[in-house]
Order: C-alpha cells, then sequence, then structure tokens
C-alpha cells in the first residue's frame, strides 16, 4: 500500500530490502493525493513513520490518521488510503512493509514459538479500521537519531530491527493475563511503561534506584511489582531483551561484538560474552558465523 501510494505521487524515495519479503523506503514528500490505493496484502503489516513535518491519511471509512514525528502508524489488510495532505506542506517518512513471517520468527527468538502465534494475532486485532497508532517519543528519538549518522546502506537493516522490536512491544502491551486479584490495574500500566522505558533506554546504566526516581515509586515497590505482574525480576527482564537485541544485531549488521555490547548497555566484552554464550550456548562471534551460513 505505502509503496504504492509513494510511487503514484512520484516521491523522491531510497529504498533497501534488508531481509526477503521486506522492504524499507524513504521518501520526500511534496505532493498531496487522492486515489483508492491497493490493501497492504493479508500476509503483512506495513509502518510509516515521519522524521519531519506530517502527513494525514484520509481511511476508505473516511477516518483520517496523523503520522508526525513520536508516531508510528501500522496497517494491516483492513487498510485502505484514499487520499494524503500534508498540513505543513512538506514531510520525510520512512516506510517499510514487514512480512508476517518475519515477524513470527522474531517473535519466536524473542519470546517462544508457543506464545508468537498469540502475539501476531493479539497485535493485528488491536487494529481498528486496519490502522493502530503507537506512541513513543523516546523510541522516536533514539531511532531518528541513530539513522542520521548511520551510512545510507545501513539505515534499512537498522530501522527493520527496531521496528520489529517496537511492534513485539505493542504486541505485549495488550492486557496482562493476571492470576493474582491483588495485583491492581496501576500496577500493571507501572510494569507496562518500566518495560516500554527499558526497551528504549537499554544502551544506558540503568539501576533499580534510577528506574524507581524516574517513575517516582521507591525501588522496593519497584521490584516487587515487577516481579509480581511479570513473572521475573527486572535485571532478567533487561538482560533478556539486550541480548535479543545483540544477535540481531550480530546477524543483521557487521558492528563489531564491542560496538554492539556498548550499544545494548555493557561496558565490554567481558560480561557481554559471558551472558551471550550462556543463553545462546555459542560465543557472540560463533552466533555471527552460524547466522550468515
Amino acid at each position: 500500500m505505502f509503496p504504492e501510494l509513494l510511487s503514484s505521487l512520484g516521491a523522491q524515495t531510497e529504498s533497501w530490502t534488508p531481509q526477503p519479503g521486506a522492504a524499507v523506503h524513504r521518501a520526500f514528500l511534496r505532493t498531496e493525493g487522492e486515489a483508492p490505493v491497493e490493501r497492504p496484502a493479508a500476509d503483512t503489516i506495513e509502518t510509516m513513520l515521519c522524521i519531519d513535518g506530517q502527513v494525514d491519511l484520509r481511511l476508505s471509512d473516511g477516518q483520517v490518521r496523523s503520522v508526525f514525528p513520536g508516531i508510528v502508524l501500522l496497517c494491516g489488510e483492513g487498510a485502505s488510503v484514499r487520499s494524503l495532505t500534508l498540513p505543513q506542506q512538506h514531510a520525510t517518512v520512512y516506510t517499510a512493509v514487514i512480512p508476517l513471517e518475519r515477524l513470527y520468527t522474531y517473535f519466536t527468538e524473542s519470546t517462544g514459538a508457543e506464545h508468537s502465534a498469540a502475539l501476531i494475532a493479539s497485535l493485528q486485532e488491536s487494529f481498528s479500521s486496519g490502522c493502530r497508532v503507537l506512541h513513543g517519543s523516546d523510541w522516536y528519538a533514539s531511532v531518528s537519531g541513530v539513522l542520521s549518522r548511520l551510512e545510507s546502506e545501513r539505515r534499512g537493516n537498522y530501522l527493520l530491527l527496531r521496528l520489529l522490536e517496537r511492534l513485539w512491544l505493542a504486541a505485549e502491551e495488550r492486557p496482562m493475563p493476571v492470576q493474582d486479584p491483588s495485583i491492581s490495574e496501576t500496577q500493571i500500566e507501572i510494569v507496562r511503561r518500566v518495560r516500554r522505558y527499558l526497551l528504549d533506554h537499554m544502551d544506558s546504566r540503568l539501576t533499580i534506584e534510577r528506574l524507581a526516581e524516574e517513575f517516582h515509586i521507591s525501588p522496593t515497590y519497584l521490584k516487587e511489582t515487577f516481579r509480581r505482574v511479570s513473572g521475573q525480576p527486572v535485571h532478567r527482564y533487561l538482560q533478556d531483551c539486550r541480548l535479543t537485541r545483540a544477535a540481531r544485531l550480530l546477524s543483521t549488521t557487521d558492528d563489531s561484538v564491542l560496538s554492539i555490547a556498548v550499544s545494548v548497555g555493557y561496558s565490554g566484552t567481558s560480561r557481554f560474552n559471558a551472558a551471550f554464550k550462556e543463553r545462546y550456548g555459542v560465543s557472540p562471534r560463533q552466533f555471527r558465523q552460524n547466522a550468515v551460513k
């Protein structure tokens, strides 16, 4: 849908195919348009985010979805765009077409096969009129900052990686199945926000004290609430997220092991190598070699 829309508008685009079936486009828009566009394929999810400017998309049912910095728009097979307008007369956008098969693989690697199908179903069911708007200024700021520094040929890989991660988080944002009736909705919401913050800041030095200060709660309350709602301690959840992202970077980039270790929050390779081998059974270098065979 989005690639066809950009083509019909004659937008100046830069394109990447970071993985089979997945396509990422960067486009500079100056032209508005109105024409029915084919819906996304049944086995894909399409995304759009703005780097600057704003895009208003009018859907076939008359509803409008606005995309501006800090917003990610998700569109599934139920979405159909009728027109596009530019309130600021221009916009620079990234769009991505992500096959559900690739999403399933990522969810399986991140969460386990038994939960992957349920996560994808939850994500799709959350679309209203075929679309869903994701908010996240912290996520956007970190992504746009890195994109501006990367060489052109590496942007597609990086953005796909971060979008897969954001989709996983969006799927996990569904109501948590809590068995303990003493756990309140407030506690569940705190854990959702903490998990989102951890994903957006995992390259930083994160401590219980810093998180507690960020969310204006006591360290003890944070630790106990996170464990009760998530079923695991904060540090274990954070380490799992860090190692999952590191594995994706080892598979999709040529960054050095040290660079990847630092980008996911380790100060050097010693502790990173030990944690990675405990999780995956091989060293980071061996994992990369196996991934490219």
